[in-house]
């Protein structure tokens, strides 16, 4: 397609709580100009019907939500064009958080898919190592079909010597693509310490990308900052902006 496509992930520190989204996340999010954006880090209730209902109010006609469970958190896709939900790539049943945390969509009028996901936090190797041996196996599965794998992969794939990080080198290697987003950190804790990188995006070979950075503001709205609490940003992550 000859026009850039511009989407965006970005985890909004809700946890599994139900506590409400404040009213800037909608604002700031409206200033980005984007065709799709990701929500990692999502529970919906029916108190964010106000929520959903407002992303459209703002050019979001469609908008969906993964599979729910308990104490789980989810993710949230927002389109301006029409979502399919037919023909998916397989959801990982690698455990419940697996699967609450991951959204996949089809996007007819943009010639692409894509995959949401934010990958739960296992405190073992085997657990980290069978997740992403998963995502691994799905990605495959969608070599040949334009898709775009985006969120929160709660690692840096760049720099992350552990197993685990052996599936994204065996999949670079066979041509997916998985590019250095511009920016210092997406997730900083504000105790002091350094950020880090774990928000990425990573796509099947006939996806090109032609841009990808971390956005600490948008507009006049902070979205993340090395600094505590929430009053210092609306997040504890950045988001991530990809154009195609």
């Amino acid at each position: 397609m000859s026009r850039t496509i511009h989407l965006a992930a970005w985890n909004v520190n809700h946890r599994t709580g139900r506590k409400s989204i404040p009213p800037a996340v909608l604002h700031a999010i409206a200033t980005l100009d984007l065709d799709v954006l990701v929500l990692t880090e999502f529970v919906d209730s029916p108190q964010h019907t106000i929520f959903k209902n407002s992303l459209k109010d703002i050019g979001f006609d469609s908008v969906a939500v993964s599979l729910k469970g308990s104490r789980q958190n989810q993710v949230l896709m927002a389109a301006r064009s029409d979502m399919a939900d037919d023909g998916l790539l397989p959801v990982p049943g690698y455990s419940e958080a697996a699967s609450t945390n991951w959204l996949h969509r089809r996007l007819p009028a943009l010639g692409i898919e894509v995959v949401g996901l934010r990958a739960p936090v296992y405190l073992t190797a085997g657990g980290r190592s069978g997740y992403w041996s998963q995502v691994e196996q799905i990605a495959r599965m969608g070599k040949d079909r334009r898709v775009v794998f985006i969120g929160d992969f709660n690692t840096d794939p760049h720099t992350d010597s552990r197993p685990c990080a052996s599936s994204f080198q065996r999949l670079t290697a066979e041509g997916f693509s998985l590019p250095q987003p511009s920016g210092e950190w997406s997730y900083h804790s504000g105790n002091g310490q350094r950020g880090i990188r774990v928000d990425h995006v990573m796509t099947s070979p006939a996806v090109a990308v032609q841009e990808t950075r971390y956005l600490y503001k948008a507009g006049q709205h902070v979205l993340a900052a090395p600094a505590s609490g929430r009053a210092a940003g609306l997040s504890d992550h950045a988001a991530l902006s990809v154009r195609l």
